[in-house]
């Protein structure tokens, strides 16, 4: 089932060496480290231009509230993901446990001490700002991950490590999914997935894992236990048309019905966004629909349909460009790496990312449903900024390390 050895060095990967003459201290994926950083500006950007006209029209003094905010997690994520850069991964790996269990008991505290925002309990509120464990979760969940399945080193998976490795997915699955969270918990899945493939994973694993989860969310829209906003967003990729409400109806299915329609108004005004964006754009702040307070999450859920009516096809595909990129080092570093473990981090990271990317670009375009998901450094949100930036770090560390001999 592997596309990928946890020693790739068996099979005779080439050597990376673009810095192999460089000191230690400087021996990075620069590439990787270069196209972070300009998504990070990108988001700056698009973060401001979406909520622009909005401050200068109401609120002119906090016109850069937005930026300011998202400015400083990135800086704190900065300095983490050089942090994780220097200390050598493969030490940590002793220290996986200790981590993967602080985040999952900080989902059990937002259960609750959290606030409820949308329907789902998953932010704690430390004033001015807000945190999210569920996200660093994500982190500590690759890690996790590919601590347990790169023990197996020889021959497909083995039935314990899968166990280890399905009790490690379920935890925080299971306290997200009280929250309830199907969005982000979707993102646990699909890490778990690209781990598990590339460590040699049987096929009964996966399908197993997959019914689990296809069980799991026909439950929990079945038994009510969502939130009624996070049904109509899930019911309305189902039914994308807008449908008429009979006055016959119960109260309660005309205000679901409400919701739905709500969720689908949205939708079709994100996807209108991004068919007037042409090719340049309309303009810094200038897009009629995201800036004309047609769409309400413009800097978070709906930041794709955002930049593409703002910046055009040309912005739009610059940034998918710079995702690309990332992407494509991670996998190159998968390769690299001078061990399992190394190798499950990238695999597991760039899973994360491009799940993140398929799904938010995929419901600004409507061909996947509203679940929340941001996009990676760019999506206003100070708790995922920090989360990836810090994965990235672990990413890089697996690089700066490839060499056995390091």
């Amino acid at each position: 089932m592997a596309t990928l050895a946890p020693s790739t060095r068996k099979l005779g990967a080439k050597p990376d060496l673009r810095s192999d003459t460089l000191p230690r201290l400087l021996r990075w994926d620069w590439t990787l480290l270069g196209a972070t950083l300009a998504l990070c500006a990108f988001g700056l950007v698009a973060v401001h231009s979406a909520k622009w006209k909005n401050y200068h029209d109401n609120d002119p003094a906090n016109l850069y509230y937005l930026v300011q905010h998202q400015a400083v997690p990135m800086v704190i994520g900065f300095v983490g993901m050089l942090v994780f850069m220097a200390l050598d991964y493969r030490a940590l790996k002793a220290w996986t446990p200790r981590l993967y269990v602080g985040t999952t008991i900080m989902l059990a505290l937002v259960l609750v001490l959290g606030i409820r925002v949308n329907g789902a309990r998953a932010w704690f509120n430390l004033g001015s700002f807000t945190l999210q464990p569920s996200e660093f979760a994500k982190l500590t969940m690759v890690l996790g991950l590919a601590a347990v399945v790169s023990n197996d080193r020889d021959g497909p998976l083995s039935y314990s490590r899968f166990v280890a490795a399905l009790v490690t997915l379920g935890l925080p699955v299971g306290l997200i999914m009280l929250q309830p969270d199907l969005g982000t918990a979707s993102t646990f899945i699909v890490v778990a997935m690209g781990v598990l493939l590339v460590g040699r994973a049987r096929v009964w694993h996966i399908a197993l894992i997959t019914v689990l989860t296809l069980v799991t969310v026909v439950a929990l829209v079945k038994t009510e236990f969502l939130a009624p906003y996070q049904v109509a967003r899930l019911t309305s990729f189902v039914s994308p048309e807008a449908k008429s409400i009979d006055p016959a109806w119960p109260k309660e299915k005309q205000a679901q019905e409400k919701l739905i329609n709500g969720v689908r108004e949205q939708v079709r005004y994100a996807q209108q966004a991004v068919s007037l964006g042409g090719l340049h754009g309309q303009g810094f702040a200038q897009g009629i629909t995201m800036n004309g307070g047609y769409v309400s999450q413009t800097h978070t859920d709906f930041i794709f349909a955002n930049v593409a009516e703002q910046f055009g096809l040309v912005g739009a595909g610059i940034m998918m460009s710079l995702y690309l990129v990332i992407l494509l080092r991670m996998l190159r570093i998968a390769q690299l790496a001078s061990d399992g473990f190394g190798t499950l981090i990238a695999v597991g990271a760039g899973a994360l990312l491009a799940w993140h990317v398929f799904e938010n670009v995929g419901m600004n375009m409507g061909i996947m449903p509203v679940t929340g998901i941001p996009l990676p450094l760019v999506s206003y949100g100070g708790s995922s900024v920090m989360a990836f930036m810090w994965l990235l770090g672990f990413v890089q560390n697996v690089y700066r390390r490839r060499d056995a001999r390091d």
